[in-house]
């Protein structure tokens, strides 16, 4: 392992230990009893529960902070969770999610929150959800979002790399390197071939 991956492992740890150590002795709290983000992030009934005590999901892979200080995480198979630093809210795709699978988040200048999942691209406006994927020019698993300093929005999935034109994705080509011996994918070709 590179000294990269395990200092973002590290780093990863000690800020799922800070978050959960910071909610013990918090009440359990429903968003139907009325309670909702202390933001105007989460309109009433966006979110499914509410549980500042439990752990956020089993496997959290994304961690991002907002303009506003909110947290969000994404998870394996949960949705995305967002806490303002009262409550939690979860979103999933009962709530507009175009997937429970969320690898990873990104805010617009607009202050859109984009979410990158293994079935395309969600933007949230802050009381709803549009979908991007293969008929809005977004096709590929695993996608990653990032916005640029420019306000680019930029997706990336196992297809390649694609950039949002305001209405859908067009792809970004990418140039093959040239590299000398055998590619990538050649090597890829003769691993499922003998399998």
């Amino acid at each position: 392992m590179t000294l990269h991956i395990i200092h973002q492992q590290l780093f990863s740890l000690l800020m799922l230990f800070i978050f959960l150590t910071s909610c013990n002795g918090q009440e359990k709290t429903n968003l139907s009893e009325g309670n909702q983000l202390s933001t105007e992030l989460l309109p009433p009934g966006q979110g499914v529960k509410l549980d500042t005590s439990a752990q956020i999901s089993e496997y959290v892979v994304e961690v991002f902070e907002d303009k506003k200080g909110n947290l969000w995480f994404g998870t394996m198979s949960d949705g995305a969770g967002c806490y303002d630093g009262k409550t939690l809210a979860y979103f999933s795709t009962k709530d507009g999610l175009c997937d429970n699978t969320v690898a990873s988040i990104a805010e617009d200048h607009d202050g859109n929150i984009w979410f990158g999942t293994h079935n395309g691209a969600s933007r949230y406006d802050g009381k709803s959800f549009t979908n991007f994927g293969a008929n809005e020019g977004l096709h590929g698993m695993g996608c990653k979002m990032l916005v640029d300093r420019n306000g680019n929005i930029w997706a990336g999935t196992n297809h390649g790399a694609f950039r949002f034109n305001g209405f859908s994705f067009v792809t970004f080509n990418i140039p093959n390197p040239d590299i000398e011996g055998e590619d990538n994918k050649a090597k890829e070709k003769k691993l499922f071939k003998n399998t």
